[in-house]
């Protein structure tokens, strides 16, 4: 994998963490759980798309 695979993964687990500990507390973080999970949507995106171009390629 290169580079920029490795960053997504890497975001991709942070922001999952921060999101697992926002989700004990949802109710008094709702807006920061909610913007996360749309980050997460995002990195999770490019990071298959990245894969699948990935695997066309060879």
């Amino acid at each position: 994998m290169d580079n920029f695979t490795q960053k997504l993964k890497r975001e991709i687990v942070e922001k999952n963490s921060l999101l697992n500990s926002f989700d004990q507390n949802y109710d008094s973080n709702r807006e920061t759980a909610e913007s996360i999970k749309l980050q997460l949507d995002s990195l999770l995106y490019q990071y298959f798309k990245t894969l699948r171009y990935a695997d066309e390629e060879d």
